[in-house]
C-alpha cells in the first residue's frame, strides 16, 4: 500500500518505532478496532506519543516522520513548495483519479453498471499522471533535484503499481532510472523485507533488469 512511503522514511531516519500492518486487500482497516485508531478506515496513520489522535494523511505522515532528519528534507523555500506540489499531485491526482478510481470504484459510484468505464477512465488518468512523471524526472536525478529526499519513496510505490496493474513501466526511462537507483538503498530491502513482501522486491529488480518481462508481484 501507499503506507510503504512512510514506512520507507522511517527506516532511513533510524528512528525506534512499531510496525503494525494491516491490509486494505483484506478489510483490516475497516475493522472496528482499526476505526477506533483511525475513523477515516485509511493507511497510514502514525501514533506520536504524548497526543491524543494519531497523525493521518501520508503527506502529513512524511512530513513529521523527517523533521529531524535535514538530509532528507527540501532544501529552501523554493523546495519546500516543491515538495508540497509533488506530494499533493500524488495523492490527489494520481492516487485519487487513477488507482482509488480503478481499485476502490464504490468509493465514487453506487450504480455498478458504470464501473467498467470508470476504471477505463481510471486508467487513462494513470497513464497521463505516469508522462507526466517521466517529463519531471527527465529534468533532475531525484523528485527534488541532485538529492534523494522525503517525496522520492512515494514514487516508488506507484512505480510498482503500475508495474501490478500491467502498464509498461519500463517505457518511462528516467523514472525507471529513479527506480533502480532506490531499490539499491538499505532501508528500501529492510522495509519490504519488514513487512514480509521480499518477493515484490525481487520481481520488480528482475523487471528493471529485463529478465522478467511480465512480473507477478506478489
Amino acid at each position: 500500500s501507499c503506507s510503504a512511503a512512510p514506512h520507507l522514511l522511517l527506516k532511513e531516519t533510524g528512528d525506534p518505532y512499531r510496525l503494525d500492518l494491516r491490509s486494505t486487500k483484506n478489510g483490516d482497516t475497516l475493522a472496528e478496532d482499526f476505526l477506533r485508531i483511525n475513523p477515516k478506515g485509511r493507511v497510514p496513520a502514525l501514533y506520536i506519543p504524548g497526543q491524543g489522535r494519531v497523525l493521518t494523511e501520508l503527506p502529513a505522515i512524511c512530513w513529521y516522520i523527517t523533521r529531524n532528519s535535514p538530509e532528507l528534507r527540501p532544501r529552501g523555500d523554493v523546495a519546500e513548495a516543491r515538495a508540497l506540489e509533488w506530494f499533493n499531485y500524488l495523492s490527489g491526482t494520481l492516487h485519487t483519479v487513477g488507482y482509488a478510481l480503478l481499485w476502490r470504484t464504490q468509493r465514487f459510484a453506487d450504480n455498478t453498471t458504470l464501473y467498467g468505464g470508470m476504471q477505463e477512465k481510471a486508467r487513462k488518468n494513470v497513464q497521463e499522471c505516469n508522462d507526466y512523471i517521466e517529463a519531471s524526472l527527465a529534468r533532475s536525478k531525484w523528485a527534488l533535484g541532485d538529492h534523494y529526499s522525503l517525496v522520492d519513496p512515494f514514487l516508488l510505490v506507484f512505480y510498482i503499481w503500475g508495474v501490478f496493474i500491467g502498464m509498461d513501466m519500463r517505457k518511462h526511462l528516467a523514472w525507471t532510472e529513479h527506480t533502480r537507483r532506490i531499490v539499491q538503498r538499505a532501508a528500501v530491502e529492510g522495509a519490504y523485507a519488514e513487512e514480509g513482501l521480499q518477493t515484490r522486491m525481487e520481481d520488480l529488480c528482475a523487471y528493471l533488469d529485463g529478465t522478467l518481462s511480465e512480473p507477478k508481484l506478489r
